[in-house]
């Protein structure tokens, strides 16, 4: 059985907005719209309550056992949902989780916060 790639969505992000109570979120907004399309094969969306991306909000990230993890952010629901998914289907394809640089969407060669290496590997 083959592991998915889950691409965590912080949902409480106010991407450096104040947010009323009775307001949804930046971070809840981009979840709903994400959710909303179709997941890419290979892909679970999971929602989480913190990113700890709180200047660089809304953010996601994306991790799978034995691969590379991505954080991304400054991300707005309107303009890169779908380079998102269109990422993290093109992510969920890798053996390593590193995608080439050319084959990057736009939006992952533009919002990359951090990548944090597979647990256990020996890359330097």
């Amino acid at each position: 059985m083959t592991t998915k790639a889950t691409l965590y969505v912080c949902t409480t992000c106010r991407a450096g907005q104040e947010a009323l109570e009775d307001e949804k979120r930046p971070g809840e907004i981009l979840y709903e719209r994400l959710t909303a399309a179709e997941a890419p094969e290979g892909v679970e969306i999971k929602g989480v309550k913190c990113l700890s991306a709180c200047s660089s909000g809304s953010a996601v990230a994306l991790a799978q056992p034995g691969k590379w993890t991505y954080v991304y952010g400054r991300l707005n629901a309107d303009e890169h949902a779908a380079d998102i998914l269109e990422g993290a289907a093109a992510y969920a394809a890798t053996e390593d989780g590193i995608i080439p640089w050319r084959e990057r969407s736009t939006t992952f060669k533009k919002h990359t916060l951090s990548r944090i290496p597979a647990f256990g590997a020996d890359d330097e």
